[in-house]
């Protein structure tokens, strides 16, 4: 069972389902309900990638874009630990609780809202990029004891070596890197709305709340950028709102109300 899940994993390097794949091949090994990848840019800031659930692929693509757009990252461990070169030649471990946090709002707004309790990251230099993976509990599940850790340090230079291909591999394609993993979970949850947009509206959403811009929108899926205009627009009207930011606080609001 766990080789074909490491071969599916492996197999999935590059696709929009490698962390999903991932997050799969972790849970044979210990329970992970949710992961994030994230990637830091020249300037030490890191860039949300994308995110995988064990039962829902929105709440954990939720958290890391809001945790991405409110910038949590000045509060976070992980980016102080980059800054000081560690992860340069072996993968750096650490764990977060909800109760460590000191920052009300971003204790709130990530670990409150979407139920998680506890967070480890894996940091690590992989082919010249600094690489965050994180992995959570919610609730149901608790904190991650010393077998749990244990088990994620055994597998932590597999999953850096992974994700680093990955990353190299998303960067080559006309949307921005690793933004296929989120542009899929997007559309998924926009699927949910059961909001009547048509294929082409969901694919100008997803990758609009992915991040991707009006041209890169429009290069990739083949139309001109006043299509894409056209596609939002019809699409805003279907959802009631207004702008994007709207859309992602529905966005917000609507997985929030699944998990009560």
């Amino acid at each position: 069972m766990r080789d074909q899940s490491l071969i599916d994993l492996i197999a999935s390097i590059g696709d929009a389902d490698f962390l999903a794949r991932m997050l799969a091949f972790i849970n044979l090994q210990t329970v992970v309900d949710h992961l994030s990848l994230f990637e830091f840019d020249p300037a030490l800031v890191p860039r949300f990638v994308g995110a995988a659930s064990r039962n829902s692929a929105q709440t954990a693509i939720l958290a890391g874009r809001i945790y991405e757009r409110e910038m949590f990252y000045r509060f976070d461990p992980t980016s102080e630990r980059v800054r000081t070169g560690e992860g340069k030649d072996h993968v750096v471990l650490l764990t977060l609780s909800e109760s460590e946090i000191r920052d009300p709002s971003y204790r709130s707004s990530i670990y409150g809202r979407f139920g998680i309790v506890e967070r480890v990251s894996l940091i690590r230099r992989v082919q010249g990029r600094w690489l965050l993976l994180n992995v959570y509990r919610d609730r149901g599940s608790g904190r991650f004891d010393s077998s749990a850790l244990t088990n994620l340090t055994d597998l932590s230079a597999l999953l850096m070596a992974c994700t680093g291909k990955h990353i190299a591999m998303v960067s080559k394609r006309a949307v921005p890197r690793g933004r296929m993993d989120a542009v899929a979970s997007f559309e998924s949850m926009l699927q949910s709305l059961n909001s009547g947009l048509t294929r082409r509206e969901l694919q100008v959403c997803a990758h609009a709340l992915a991040g991707i811009t009006v041209a890169g929108i429009a290069a990739t899926l083949g139309v001109k950028d006043s299509t894409v205009a056209t596609l939002r627009r019809r699409a805003y009207a279907k959802l009631g709102v207004v702008s994007l930011s709207a859309l992602f606080a529905r966005c917000v609001a609507h997985i929030t109300d699944t998990k009560r």
